[in-house]
């Protein structure tokens, strides 16, 4: 029952927080997306990966205004922050062997809720700049992000089951493959890092190969066709040109480019990005070792963010980051490997282990930013 009123509640405060942007007209992805729809649908065609686009479309009754279809997505955005919740706090219990003890509960319920809101330290008092050139855990703004999440969070949960079990299982297979698949539908970013990650940790965990390592192997082969092939219809049939009128752009290799064009100081903006992380793995630096979920949650965020660093766009999306949206999403992954693993070590030690205490202040500064850039976001109208 507790766990379904916190699902209600993030509903709600999601609910809040898009019809807010709307009501208030604050430039974010959620209106351009519903004009690319507009765009699209006036020429017969749809944008790809379509399912976004479909689910606004559906709850806006099949109507091809952007008015209508950007009030669709409240509550599509909202429902899909009450499922990265739910299925957030089914990994937390997972990882941590949440008991039943009411106490308990509460407690897990509430650090889980409160990663829905974690943000990069915030620091730069001169600017004011709180998103672009951090390394986010959440955003607010892209509804494509948002709403692929929940189904990042749950191919996660299933990879890592997979990984800690011993035998294989079709239905395990055909669920890995299927939530690969939806996510190349919404937004393929975070399968950038899963497809060479997964059965990397695969052969970390057997230490040879095996059967269980070969079908790794397979499923992340399958969601990589799936990848090329969404790569050859978004670049090589110029599908966006319709948006971008005619301004060709691919991908190409160009280390920091996209970065520095955001961030002054790289590496303090990592710093403040991933202050949780950084403290949690030297307080307790034997977890590198033996905890394969923060195995695989570092190696997905390092493999995230060596593809967003490695490689930008070209042309009119060079500014744009949309080869840096799955250091986002691997980034909320580690966050949240981080706060069970942390929530385990508090159950076994209690909050008076200075370290416990010291990471729960950090989490709790992560979290505060996170309330300050929503306000900033409403005081100021801009997510940037």
């Amino acid at each position: 029952m507790k766990k379904f009123i916190f699902f209600l509640f993030a509903f709600f405060c999601g609910f809040s927080i898009f019809f807010s942007i709307i009501k208030f007209q604050i430039p974010t992805d959620i209106q351009v997306h519903s004009r690319i729809l507009v765009e699209f649908y006036s020429v017969g065609t749809f944008p790809i990966p379509p399912l976004y686009y479909l689910c606004i479309f559906l709850v806006s009754g099949f109507c091809a205004d952007a008015y209508y279809l950007t009030w669709a997505a409240v509550p599509v955005l909202s429902l899909a922050v009450a499922y990265k919740f739910k299925y957030s706090y089914d990994v937390f219990g997972y990882l941590s062997s949440s008991e039943p003890n009411p106490k308990l509960q509460i407690e897990g319920l509430i650090l889980v809720f409160a990663l829905l809101f974690s943000a990069p330290v915030f620091y730069d008092v001169w600017t004011n700049n709180m998103y672009l050139g951090r390394l986010a855990t959440t955003v607010w703004h892209n509804s494509t992000t948002i709403l692929a999440m929940p189904f990042i969070i749950l191919l996660f949960y299933e990879s890592l089951k997979w990984l800690r079990s011993t035998q294989i299982f079709t239905k395990q297979i055909l669920v890995l493959i299927f939530l690969g698949i939806i996510n190349i539908l919404i937004k393929p970013s975070f399968l950038f890092a899963f497809v060479p990650v997964f059965p990397f940790t695969m052969l970390l965990v057997e230490r040879r190969l095996s059967k269980r390592f070969w079908m790794a192997v397979l499923i992340s082969g399958i969601l990589f066709l799936g990848i090329l092939a969404e790569y050859y219809v978004i670049y090589q049939l110029e599908l966006f040109n319709i948006v971008y009128k005619g301004d060709k752009g691919g991908i190409i290799i160009a280390p920091f480019l996209f970065w520095k064009i955001y961030s002054k100081n790289i590496l303090l903006d990592s710093l403040v990005s991933l202050s949780l992380p950084i403290a949690y793995c030297l307080f307790y630096p034997k977890d590198l070792l033996r905890n394969i979920a923060l195995q695989y949650s570092i190696l997905l965020f390092l493999s995230g963010l060596f593809i967003g660093v490695a490689l930008a766009e070209s042309g009119g999306r060079i500014s744009h980051g949309n080869l840096f949206w799955q250091v986002i999403m691997t980034n909320y992954i580690l966050f949240l490997v981080i706060i069970s693993s942390l929530y385990g070590k508090i159950k076994l030690s209690g909050y008076n282990d200075w370290r416990n205490g010291v990471l729960l202040l950090i989490f709790a500064a992560h979290v505060g930013s996170g309330f300050l850039y929503l306000f900033k976001i409403f005081y100021m109208g801009s997510y940037i």
